[in-house]
């Protein structure tokens, strides 16, 4: 009679660098030589494992919402906000089950596809993180962490002339280095042939929403727009529009791309606003005088809560250099070459230059709301050049665009995974949805709501060489439960909070980092963990047989069942099986064997590896001279 005393060496469960020496799957080499009596028999004496519990995750505990922003309290509601929370599921059909790592990576996942804003990158793909919090000196699972990361590296990366995108059903432009020219029909398209003039995007990469003085966001040359006899144009930024059509009533024919609610009859007086849809825009008028619009709502006006065109005057008192009225691009008395386009945090500026030197527009602090451009909100996370010119031979020129040199080279604009304006799209729920952000109070014209200049949240600001700053002062809150802060109509799917570790809360607050702008959250408790499955030990080079039905296998090397429970009820953990009567297996050796190796499997009953182990496994047998 004998004890065989087997276990994994590692204490670690690193299967990526070892292969005999697993928690399921190991192989114990003999220094001398076993020799096995003939006619012996074996069974399982004991067995010690490490059993990772799993997590039953279905639509009934899986449900979240992603808010990143400011941070909803007693001093700012989300009416007041200018994002709002994404919900989506991580298991979006059935019942599935996890390990904890396992549904680590399935939150994560989900989460990157629910960030929906471009200063989360990193490496080429949404920097967040989610892993099991595991007790440092017990090894007991208490939960997840979640970090989301930003990086706000700027990269000045000038559209390439193969990126640029008509708005309009025709191409009357040419793009080359940067340089954007009108240019005349082809027959048998004639020039005053509708839609008149020319309008494209640039969507192959959004601009930096960190932009400052070091590093700004955009910068268009428009030396070759001002002056006499160079006609209506435009030239701004957009989110992506078009697979948002809006067409005839009449002829279904494409009028326009734009946000379902966005009205064009309230242009402004700037005809072009018909055709094409800018969200923030500096227009050369047809009298040739400069003029700042954006896409707001005015619901004291017929147009009630659709979007419309309305001009932010920057010609005002409290503006120094352009208090005496609206500057003339026609005479450019100030020789102006350039315009530049700064966006910080929700914040937008546009100033007007030449040689380097800049004049303001519009900024955060001249004149009130009437003199700034309304905070950008969620749907304006990723915006885009856009440039209109009616006239052939006007040429405006993108001469820098600043975005994030962490986006994948792959960027989809109209991916319903990147921005929120193509999930909206894709779920038929743009409406619903984003209808409602863009008719709050901050995007809101309505007279009666008073002119109280804005105080907007900016970005870090970038240091000279845009090494350090940029990013945005939001953070990630996750909402487990119905919360009525943040809208009960919008969360009343959420019930996550017992699987994400968060018994009893609705709402987990992030923890912002004021230094590099992350965000991190840690669950307040371990979620319950189960085992469904029981285990089986096999021996693997010893002769006895054993028959597994389920497989039809009459030749398993399976000597031992480990119950879901241990000796004492556990079901995940530490588990320790001792049975009451060993049941002995015959090894069928008439004559003596011998063994220079033990090699043990820890499997389910189909015999595949139960990789829930982890740690140490120690398994003891008990080989004896057979008794029949």
């Amino acid at each position: 009679m004998s004890l065989i005393i087997a276990s994994n060496v590692n204490l670690n469960d690193s299967p990526d660098t070892s292969e005999i020496h697993r928690p399921y799957s190991w192989s114990n080499r003999l220094s001398n030589t076993m020799k096995i009596p003939a006619n012996s028999e074996i069974a399982l004496q004991s067995a010690k494992i490490n059993k990772n519990g799993l997590l039953s995750i279905g639509k009934n505990n899986a449900n979240y919402g992603l808010y990143i922003g400011q941070n909803i309290d007693d001093t700012l509601t989300l009416k007041n906000s200018t994002t709002h929370p994404c919900v989506d599921s991580v298991v979006r059909e059935g019942i599935k089950e996890f390990t904890t790592d396992e549904f680590a990576k399935e939150i994560q996942l989900s989460m990157r596809n629910n960030v929906m804003n471009p200063s989360f990158y990193d490496k080429a793909e949404v920097a967040v993180e989610v892993t099991p919090n595991v007790n440092g000196v017990s090894g007991a699972f208490e939960g997840f962490e979640f970090d989301f990361i930003q990086n706000a590296k700027p990269v000045d990366s000038t559209p390439e002339d193969g990126e640029v995108v008509s708005v309009f059903p025709t191409s009357r432009f040419t793009y080359v280095a940067g340089e954007f020219k009108r240019v005349a029909a082809v027959a048998p398209e004639t020039d005053g042939s509708a839609p008149r003039g020319a309008c494209a995007i640039f969507p192959d990469f959004p601009v930096i929403l960190g932009g400052n003085l070091n590093i700004p966001s955009l910068n268009y040359d428009i030396s070759g727009g001002v002056g006499v006899d160079k006609g209506k144009w435009a030239c701004g930024l957009s989110r992506y529009t078009l697979d948002n059509p809006m067409k005839s009533p009449t002829t279904n024919d494409v009028m326009l791309y734009c946000p379902p609610y966005y009205d064009p009859k309230f242009d402004g007086g700037f005809s072009p606003f018909g055709r094409c849809f800018f969200d923030f825009v500096a227009i050369r008028d047809q009298a040739g005088n400069l003029k700042l619009f954006q896409s707001c709502v005015n619901t004291n006006r017929i147009s009630g809560d659709n979007l419309i065109m309305k001009e932010v005057v920057y010609y005002h008192a409290a503006n120094p250099i352009f208090k005496s009225g609206i500057y003339d691009l026609s005479a450019n008395g100030s020789l102006y070459t350039d315009l530049r386009w700064r966006l910080s945090g929700d914040s937008v500026i546009c100033e007007i230059g030449k040689g380097g030197v800049y004049d303001i527009l519009v900024n955060t602090t001249m004149g009130d709301k009437r003199h700034m451009f309304y905070p950008r909100s969620c749907l304006q996370n990723f915006l885009y050049p856009q440039i209109f010119i009616d006239k052939i031979a006007t040429e405006i020129k993108i001469d820098l665009r600043n975005t994030y040199d962490a986006l994948p080279d792959s960027f989809d604009p109209a991916s319903p995974n990147v921005d929120w304006v193509a999930r909206l799209t894709n779920t038929n729920k743009y409406v619903k949805w984003g209808n409602p952000v863009e008719s709050r109070p901050h995007n809101d014209a309505n007279s009666n709501l008073g002119n109280t200049a804005f105080v907007y949240k900016l970005a870090e600001p970038y240091n000279v060489g845009g090494t350090t700053g940029g990013w945005l002062a939001e953070q990630a809150n996750l909402i487990l439960a119905p919360n009525r802060d943040y809208g009960i109509e919008y969360t009343s799917a959420c019930n996550a909070q017992f699987s994400f570790g968060f018994k009893g809360r609705s709402l987990a607050v992030g923890k912002f980092d004021g230094v590099d702008g992350d965000t991190e959250l840690v669950s307040t408790n371990a979620p319950i963990l189960f085992s469904p499955k029981s285990l089986f030990v096999r021996l693997n080079n010893f002769t006895q047989n054993s028959i597994n039905a389920q497989l039809g296998n009459a030749y398993s090397k399976i000597i031992g069942h480990l119950p879901r429970f241990d000796s004492a009820g556990n079901e995940v953990g530490g588990l320790f099986f001792e049975p009451h009567e060993l049941v002995y297996i015959k090894l069928n050796n008439p004559n003596d064997t011998y063994m220079n190796t033990i090699d043990i499997d820890l499997v389910y009953d189909n015999e595949t590896y139960a990789e829930c182990l982890s740690g140490k496994s120690i398994v003891v047998l008990h080989m004896r001279k057979s008794r029949d």
